[in-house]
């Protein structure tokens, strides 16, 4: 697990970074993480300047574009909030690379703030909210595969697997070769 700051069991309201590839492509399942938020009574904050994480240039070498972008998000985010992400890759790229990004920058000690500050969604429904949920609709079988840059990059457990798992009505099936990269993440999917 991630090192991070402490919060309240519950706190009255958080900061939530919808992610490029989600405002650009996945809008329905950026805000179905708002009203999940939500609905467990916490008032989501979504800060209207915020862009991208800045891991698109980081990945490919261009650092100093990746800092321009960070920098921009640290900004966005002011107060002492969490900042709920659902995207391990973006959580990773916060926590663990904004670290290097900003070694002897004047934003160094915001950016790690800032960083302390992050939470994936599903770590925090899990490990902040301590979310329950209850069974709806028909029962399904589903499958999951964990984000490898989640797992690896970001230090997440299995945390969404323990959502799927408080579901009667959802049978979870072990994916096969759950460990191996999808091929998806980053900028790999856009290539």
């Amino acid at each position: 697990m991630k090192p991070s700051c402490s919060f309240p069991e519950k706190p009255e309201a958080v900061y939530y970074f919808g992610t490029c590839l989600a405002d650009l492509l996945y809008a329905e399942a950026g805000m179905a993480g708002i009203r999940l938020l939500q609905r467990e009574g916490v008032r989501v904050i979504y800060p209207r300047g915020q862009s991208c994480c800045g891991q698109p240039a980081f990945n490919s070498g261009f650092q100093d574009e990746a800092r321009e972008v960070a920098a921009e998000q640290i900004v966005q985010f002011p107060k002492n909030l969490p900042i709920v992400i659902p995207s391990g890759s973006c959580g990773a790229m916060m926590t663990r690379h904004y670290e290097e990004l900003f070694e002897g920058h004047p934003l160094h000690e915001k950016a790690q703030s800032f960083s302390a500050r992050i939470f994936e969604l599903s770590e925090f429904l899990v490990n902040v909210l301590k979310v329950k949920l209850e069974d709806r609709g028909d029962p399904v079988k589903v499958t999951w595969h964990s984000s490898c840059h989640a797992k690896r990059e970001y230090g997440l457990g299995d945390e969404a697997k323990q959502l799927l798992r408080q579901l009667k009505n959802v049978e979870l099936v072990e994916l096969e070769r759950e460990n191996e990269c999808c091929g998806f993440g980053g900028t790999f999917s856009v290539k």
